[in-house]
C-alpha cells in the first residue's frame, strides 16, 4: 500500500538518526505517552480534541506514532475545520517547538482507512544536548476530530507494519538518538459516546483506585451483553513489585495454580463448569479460564448467561506508586483480542464485536484515567557489525547504478581523497540512505574543504542533487567513526511539490566525503549491509518520488582499491552498456601469473562484488567462472571482450570461491579490484596460489549466488560457448557404492514408505579433506514428494534453508547459508560454508566426516521414486550436482565420489487403527482425553500424544475438533453415552 511505503521513508529518512545510532534505552517505570480527550460525549458536528501527552520521558527529543480511528464516525480536522489530507500534520503541542534544534515533522496518513501516522523530532540533537534543558513532560501534538455519527467509538495508538517493533504504535527517542524501547506505558483514551448499559464489553472494576501499602484492592472481572456466552480465557499483566495477587477474602498470596474466586456466571453444575489456570506470578501474569463443558444441555435450557461477573481477584499494594492491571496479549493465546478469548455455547470463539475496556490506573495522582498498556520489547540489536557482509546486488536490468568515484586512488599519508557518491539513471529519485565501511586505522573521514574530522553525527557535503529548497531537503547521519562506518541519508520531504514540477533528479552526485590517509596501505571503501537497514541492497536504500523503495533496476558498483600495488590506469565510464564482442586481449594492471577461462560470456559490463569483506587482503573475483580449480595455475582466456574493462587485479581468485558467501560471478563490481568502474576487458588473471584468505563457497544454485535469481554467469545466461573446452568438466555417473573412501551421499531414514509418511534425508560426507563449505543441487519428482521440514512438516519455499547437520555449525568461523530452490520443478539447491577461514585453519580441527544438512520429503502418492544429486546449468563445474570447498577456499574438484541414494518404494498407507476418544493413545478413553481435547481447542497444545489423536478426537464425526467433542468424551467416561456419533456413522 503506497501510504505504508511513504511511512517507511518517513521513518527511515527523517528519524534514521534516532533509530540507528547508539543503544536502545529504557524509560523510567512512571514514564508514559497517552491520548487525552477533552470530552467523551459529543453530538454530531461537535469537535473532540485529542492531546498526545508524554510524561517523564527522560531527555525526550522526538516521536513517531500511528493512530487508528473509525473514519465513518470521526473526521480529523484542522483548527479552521478543514479536513485532514494524507499529508496534514497535527497541531504542535507545548514541547518540541524550538527551531534552534532543527525541528522537523512529517505526516503519512491514510485518511480513507482512518490512520494518522506522523512524527516530529529535533534533528540537531547535539545542540539540544548542549543546551541541557531536556523536554520531558508535556503535549507533543493535538488532533481535533469532528463527530460524524453519534455512536460509541475509539481513537487509539495502534501497531503498524511500517513501525517494526513499535510499542503499541509508538516510537520515542532521546537526545542521544537512542530509541526508548521499554519501560514506559502507552495510555489509550476512553471511548467516545460510550453507553455502558447498551455496549458489549469485558472489563475489570476495582472497589477502589487509591490504596495504601498493605491494603487489598478487589478486582472484579465482568462482561456485558456477550451473546450466548459459555466460557472465557483471559491474560492479565501487573507489576509484581508494586502489587501482589491474593485471595481478597483470606489475603493468601496466589501461586501459579491458584484459581480466582468465581463470579455469578459459569457456575451451574448442570453444565459441567471447568476452570483452569496458568499464572506466572513472579512476572506479574495471571492467565485463567472457566467454561461450561456440557454445552448441549446449556443450549437446550436456552438460558444464556450474557452479563455479569466472571471472577474476583485481590491485589495487595506493596508500594504506593502509580501502576495498572491490564488485559494483555500473550503468545499462548493466538488470535486473542487484547488478552481475551470468549466462547459461545457452540464452543466457538465469540465473533461478536465487543470492547476490551482496560481498568483505571491505581494510585494515579491526577484525574486522568488512561488505559495504559505496557509492552516489553527484546534487547536491541547492535547497529553495526565488526565485519559487515556486503550482499551481491541484483542483476542490473538497466544502466542505473550508484557508485563512489575517488579523485585519486594513490595518496601519501596526510593527503585527503575526495569520495563523490554518484547515481546514474535512477528513475524519479527522491531519497537515499547508504551504509559505508572503511578501515579507520588507515583512513579518517573528514570534510573535504575544512579537513575537520567527522563525528558520529557529521553530515557529508552536498552534491548536485537534493539541494532544492522548494522540496524541503532533509539530511541525517548516524555514523560509527570508531568502527569505520558512515551511515547517512538525504531526502526531499515535500514529495507532492517535487512530483508536480515533474523534473526528477536521476543522475548526478549526491554527497562528497573526504578520507585522510593515515597509513599508506592498500585499502578499500565499500557499500555494505547493516542490521539497521533491513532489506537494503548492498548497503543502499533508494526511494522514488511516490515514497516507494526502488528495489530493482540499478546496480551497486563498489569503488576502486586505494593505494593498490600498482596505480590504476583505467578511466571510469559513466554508464556500462557495452556488449562483449570479441576475444579479450587486454592486459591487467598487474602482471598475470596465469589466465583463467570463464565458461560463459558476460553480455553486459561485468561488475562483481563478493558477498562479504575479506578477512585480510581483499580477494577479487574474476568476471567469469574458471573451469578448473585454481589450486595451482588456472589457465584460459575469456571468450569475449566487453567494451569496458575492469582493471581488476585479483590477488587470489576463483569465481567459484568468493571470500564468504560464494558468488562465482556476482553481478556487481569487484570489491577489491576495479580500479575504476570497468572500462576494458580483464584477462582476469588470478594468481596461482591465494595470497590471502581464499574465497569461500557459493551461496546458492549458481557457482556463486547473486541476491536475485542466481546464475553462474555475470549478468545473463551464457549466450556463447567457450572458445576452448573446459579443462575440467566432471560428468561422473552415479554409483551405488563409493569408488573411493571420500564421498558425499544422501541417507534416508526409510526407503519403504506409505503415502503420507515423511522421509528424513540426510546429506552426509566422509573424509572430505579440510571441508569448509558445499553447494548441492537435488532433483526429485514434486508430484510424488513434497519437500518439508522433517520436524514441523512445514512445506519448503524456494528460500527455505534445510536443517543443520553435525558439520559447518561453528559460529566462530562466520557461517553463511543460502537456498535458491525451485520447488515447483522439484529442485532443491542449498549452500553453506565458513567465511572466516583463518580462524578455522588456525584451530586446525577440520570437519571432514558427518552430516551437513537434513531435509524432509512428504510422500504424496503411491509411486516409486528417487531423489538424486543432479547437475545444474547454474553449477557448470559441479560434480553430479555437488561442489565442495576446502579451508583455503579452493573447490575440491576431484578425489571424492558422489553416491546416489536408494530407490524409494511407496505403498498406499493402511487404514489407521485408533479408538475414538483415546487421544493420548493409552488404549482406553478416560477423563484425561477430554482434558486434552479441551486444551487443544483452547490452544494450549498443538497436537495430541497419539499418532492418530486428531482422528480420535473428532468423536462427533463432523470433521473438526470443537468443545462438543470434549463434552462427548466426558459423557462417555461418566457412562452417559456408550458410543460416539462418529462410530454410529460407520
Amino acid at each position: 500500500m503506497k501510504v505504508n511505503r511513504k511511512l517507511s521513508i518517513a521513518l527511515t529518512l527523517m528519524l534514521v538518526i534516532y533509530s540507528m545510532c547508539g543503544s536502545l534505552i529504557y524509560a523510567t517505570p512512571t514514564s508514559g505517552i497517552e491520548i487525552v480527550l477533552d470530552k467523551t460525549m459529543a453530538p454530531v458536528g461537535d469537535i473532540v480534541k485529542a492531546s498526545i501527552n508524554i510524561n517523564d520521558i527522560k531527555n525526550f527529543s522526538g516521536y513517531h506514532i500511528n493512530m487508528k480511528y473509525d473514519p465513518n464516525v470521526l473526521q480529523p480536522v484542522t483548527s479552521e475545520g478543514v479536513p485532514y489530507t494524507n499529508t496534514t500534520r497535527p497541531e504542535a503541542g507545548t514541547i518540541l517547538n524550538n527551531s534552534d534544534f532543527g525541528l522537523n515533522s512529517i505526516a503519512a496518513n491514510n485518511i480513507e482507512k482512518g490512520i494518522l501516522n506522523f512524527s516530529r523530532a529535533y534533528l540537531n540533537i547535539e545542540a539540544y544536548r548542549e543546551d541541557a534543558n531536556p523536554e520531558i513532560t508535556g503535549t507533543v501534538a493535538i488532533v481535533k476530530f469532528k463527530v460524524l455519527k453519534e455512536e460509541a467509538t475509539t481513537i487509539k495508538f495502534e501497531d503498524s507494519t511500517t513501525l517494526p517493533d513499535a510499542i503499541d504504535g509508538t516510537y520515542l527517542f532521546d537526545w542521544n538518538g537512542n530509541r526508548i524501547v521499554t519501560g514506559y506505558s502507552v495510555g489509550q483514551p476512553q471511548t467516545i459516546n460510550f453507553n455502558k448499559e447498551d455496549s458489549s464489553y469485558i472489563t475489570i472494576d476495582f472497589d477502589k483506585n487509591i490504596a495504601d501499602v498493605g491494603e487489598i484492592i478487589t478486582a472484579t472481572l465482568k462482561i456485558n451483553k456477550i451473546e450466548n456466552f459459555a466460557g472465557y480465557q483471559v491474560n492479565l499483566k501487573y507489576d509484581p513489585t508494586v502489587l501482589q495477587a491474593v485471595n481478597p477474602t483470606t489475603g493468601q498470596a496466589y501461586r501459579n495454580s491458584t484459581t480466582p474466586i468465581k463470579g455469578d456466571l459459569i457456575t451451574l453444575d448442570d453444565y459441567s463448569p471447568i476452570a483452569n489456570t496458568s499464572h506466572n506470578v513472579d512476572n506479574g501474569i495471571l492467565n485463567f479460564s472457566r467454561s461450561y463443558m456440557n454445552l448441549e444441555a446449556f443450549r437446550e435450557d436456552n438460558a444464556p448467561e450474557e452479563s455479569g461477573t466472571l471472577a474476583v481477584i485481590g491485589f495487595k499494594v506493596l508500594e504506593k506508586t502509580n501502576t495498572s492491571v491490564l488485559f494483555e496479549n500473550v503468545n499462548t493465546m493466538p488470535n486473542a483480542i487484547t488478552g481475551t478469548i470468549l466462547f459461545d455455547w457452540y464452543g466457538n470463539k465469540v465473533n461478536q464485536e465487543y470492547m476490551v475496556i482496560q481498568p483505571k490506573e491505581i494510585n494515579m495522582e491526577t484525574s486522568v484515567t488512561p488505559t495504559s498498556i505496557v509492552t516489553i520489547l527484546p534487547t536491541a540489536t547492535p547497529t553495526t557489525t565488526s565485519t559487515p557482509t556486503p550482499t551481491p546486488t541484483d542483476i542490473p536490468t538497466s544502466d542505473g547504478y550508484i557508485t563512489i568515484d575517488f579523485d585519486k586512488t594513490v595518496a601519501e599519508v596526510g593527503e585527503v581523497i575526495a569520495a563523490t557518491f554518484k547515481v546514474n539513471n535512477i528513475s524519479n529519485l527522491s531519497a537515499y540512505q547508504v551504509n559505508i565501511k572503511y578501515d579507520p586505522a588507515i583512513l579518517q573521514a573528514v570534510d573535504t574543504k575544512t579537513g575537520k574530522v567527522y563525528m558520529n553525527s557529521s553530515i557529508p557535503a552536498s552534491g548536485e542533487l537534493f539541494v532544492s529548497e522548494d522540496y524541503s531537503p532533509l539530511s541525517a547521519a548516524s555514523n560509527n567513526i570508531e568502527g569505520g562506518i558512515l551511515n547517512f541519508s538525504k531526502s526531499y520531504m515535500n514529495l507532492e511539490a517535487y512530483k508536480q514540477d515533474g523534473v526528477a533528479e536521476e543522475t548526478g552526485s549526491i554527497a562528497i566525503v573526504g578520507f585522510k590517509v593515515l597509513q599508506q596501505k592498500e585499502t578499500k571503501i565499500m557499500f555494505v549491509d547493516s542490521n539497521t537497514m533491513p532489506n537494503a541492497k548492498t548497503g543502499t536504500i533508494l526511494i522514488d518520488w511516490d515514497g516507494n523503495r526502488i528495489t530493482s533496476g540499478y546496480t551497486v558498483i563498489q569503488p576502486e582499491i586505494i593505494n593498490g600495488a600498482v596505480a590504476p590506469t583505467a578511466t571510469p565510464t559513466a554508464t556500462p552498456t557495452a556488449t562483449p564482442a570479441a576475444t579479450p586481449t587486454a592486459t591487467p594492471t598487474t602482471t598475470p601469473t596465469a589466465t583463467a577461462t570463464p565458461t560463459t560470456t558476460p553480455t553486459t559490463k561485468p561488475t562483481v562484488t563478493p558477498t562479504t569483506t575479506p578477512t585480510t587482503k581483499p580477494t577479487a573475483t574474476p568476471t567469469a567462472t574458471p573451469t578448473t580449480t585454481p589450486t595451482t595455475k588456472p589457465t584460459a582466456t575469456p571468450t569475449t571482450t566487453p567494451t569496458t574493462t575492469p582493471t581488476a587485479t585479483p590477488t587470489t581468485t576463483l569465481t567459484t570461491t568468493p571470500t564468504t558467501k560464494p558468488t562465482a560471478t556476482p553481478t556487481t563490481t569487484p570489491t577489491t579490484t576495479p580500479t575504476t568502474k570497468p572500462t576494458t576487458t580483464p584477462t582476469a588473471t588470478p594468481t596461482a596460489t591465494p595470497t590471502t584468505t581464499p574465497t569461500a563457497t557459493p551461496t546458492t544454485t549458481p557457482t556463486a549466488t547473486p541476491t536475485t535469481k542466481p546464475t553462474a554467469t555475470p549478468t545473463t545466461k551464457p549466450t556463447t560457448t567457450p572458445t576452448t573446452k573446459p579443462t575440467v568438466t566432471p560428468t561422473t555417473t552415479p554409483t551405488a557404492t563409493p569408488v573411493i573412501d571420500s564421498f558425499i551421499t544422501i541417507d534416508f531414514d526409510k526407503t519403504n514408505v506409505f503415502v503420507g509418511d515423511v522421509i528424513k534425508a540426510s546429506v552426509r560426507v566422509k573424509d572430505i579433506r579440510n571441508l569448509s563449505g558445499y553447494q548441492v543441487n537435488f532433483k526429485y519428482d514434486p508430484t510424488v514428494l513434497k519437500a518439508v521440514d522433517p520436524i514441523t512438516k512445514n512445506a519448503f519455499t524456494n528460500s527455505t534453508l534445510p536443517l543443520d547437520g553435525e558439520l559447518l555449525i561453528n559460529d566462530d568461523y562466520s557461517i553463511y547459508a543460502k537456498a535458491d530452490s525451485k520447488i515447483s520443478e522439484g529442485i532443491l539447491n542449498f549452500s553453506k560454508g565458513y567465511a572466516n577461514f583463518n580462524e578455522y585453519k588456525l584451530n586446525n580441527e577440520p570437519e571432514e566426516t558427518g552430516t551437513v544438512l537434513v531435509v524432509g520429503f512428504e510422500v504424496l502418492q503411491a509411486k516409486h521414486t528417487i531423489v538424486k544429486f543432479e547437475n545444474s546449468q547454474s553449477m557448470p563445474n559441479g560434480i553430479e550436482g555437488t561442489m565442495l570447498f576446502d579451508w583455503d577456499g579452493n573447490r575440491i574438484a576431484s578425489g571424492y565420489s558422489v553416491v546416489q541414494p536408494q530407490l524409494i518404494t511407496v505403498s498406499e498407507k493402511p487404514e489407521p487403527e485408533f479408538i475414538y476418544g483415546d487421544v493420548d493413545g493409552n488404549g482406553s478413553v478416560r477423563i484425561n482425553d477430554a482434558v486434552l481435547i479441551r486444551d487443544y481447542i483452547n490452544g494450549k497444545i498443538k497436537e495430541f500424544p497419539s499418532e492418530y489423536g486428531m482422528l480420535a478426537a473428532d468423536v462427533d464425526g463432523n470433521g473438526s475438533i470443537r468443545i462438543n467433542d470434549a463434552i462427548l468424551v466426558r459423557e462417555y467416561v461418566l457412562g452417559k453415552i456408550f458410543i460416539f456419533p462418529a462410530e454410529e456413522d460407520e
